[in-house]
């Protein structure tokens, strides 16, 4: 290397690592710090730092953030608003709980209505139970599926009527998102209407509803369950197969290894475990060797093995 160009080189090396070390050794702020820089922040005219500083008071967690928080949810921008919803419901901010109710209901902006319905189900309590069964009136279908989980989330029996009534709402993801809540709920009243959606003619919303009543504590789910196990839809069986064999019901035994012979990797998979689970002794062990005699899926022979030693195991 030329003398001159190795000098030059050697320079801007020099002062490459001059000026990183400073930075280098610069300590990291202490949280107090970094906590006083993002309230400072929350109150910039840059719509940028104003996010920034949401995020940063999410990273934080601290409680003392909550009253500024709640200042900021009358930010012009719906970023910000639908930001510190957000962490106002990992904080758990139960206090903020009637700020979320009128941004549930009353924000002009969807996103941050939806987000006010997420934030309603960790805040908790009747106000928040009450916003929420408002915002399941809301025009966007986002909005009321939030609320219907929420409601989900606080087990409400409050919620249970709306939550039947919106089986019937046109949009499907609502309605799976009220079968599933009724499942958390899991009154009498709420099982009841469970075993409604369970002659849904859409094969996800059944699903759901096979899952929740699963779920359910009700003793009351096995006559609802069995019908399930002639169900058209191969996953809605299985799982009927499943949530019966959970509560000591080997009523779907054949069902299952039905479906050992399926023509979906997925569904023999899903059979494997089912048959795991309710085989009996006389026929379960043959029914996974027959299985796995003719399997060609290394991922579905995998499960079928095991399967097979975990029946086993059980039935000797």
């Amino acid at each position: 290397m030329p003398r001159n160009v190795f000098s030059a080189w050697s320079a801007a090396a020099a002062l490459s690592l001059a000026l990183a070390a400073p930075l280098a050794a610069q300590p990291a702020p202490s949280p107090e710090a970094a906590l006083a820089a993002a309230l400072q922040d929350l109150r910039s005219p840059d719509l940028a730092a104003r996010r920034q500083a949401v995020s940063q008071l999410g990273v934080l967690r601290r409680p003392e953030s909550i009253p500024p928080l709640r200042a900021a949810l009358s930010d012009e921008s719906p970023l910000v608003r639908t930001a510190v919803l957000n962490v106002l419901g990992l904080l758990r901010a139960a206090e903020a709980a009637p700020d979320m109710a009128r941004l549930a209901t009353a924000d002009p902006d969807e996103v941050v209505r939806q987000q006010a319905a997420v934030a309603l189900g960790y805040a908790g309590g009747a106000a928040s139970v009450d916003a929420l069964l408002s915002a399941l009136d809301d025009p966007a279908a986002g909005v009321r599926s939030a609320a219907v989980r929420s409601l989900g989330a606080l087990a409400s029996d409050r919620a249970t009527p709306k939550l039947k009534a919106l089986l019937s709402d046109p949009d499907p993801g609502v309605r799976r998102a009220a079968v599933s809540s009724l499942g958390r709920v899991a009154s009498t009243s709420a099982v009841s209407g469970l075993g409604a959606a369970l002659a849904d003619p859409d094969p996800a919303l059944r699903l759901e509803a096979v899952k929740a009543l699963g779920a359910a504590r009700s003793s009351d789910v096995r006559a609802l369950l069995k019908p399930l196990l002639q169900d058209p839809d191969p996953f809605v069986r299985l799982n009927a197969v499943s949530a019966l064999g959970r509560r000591g019901d080997r009523s779907g035994e054949a069902a299952a290894i039905g479906l050992l012979g399926s023509a979906d990797p997925q569904v023999r998979r899903q059979a494997a475990d089912s048959v795991s689970l309710v085989g009996s002794a006389a026929s379960g062990p043959g029914a996974l060797q027959a299985a796995l005699a003719r399997e060609k899926d290394p991922e579905v022979k995998a499960a079928l093995q095991a399967a097979f030693e975990r029946l086993r195991a059980k039935t000797r």
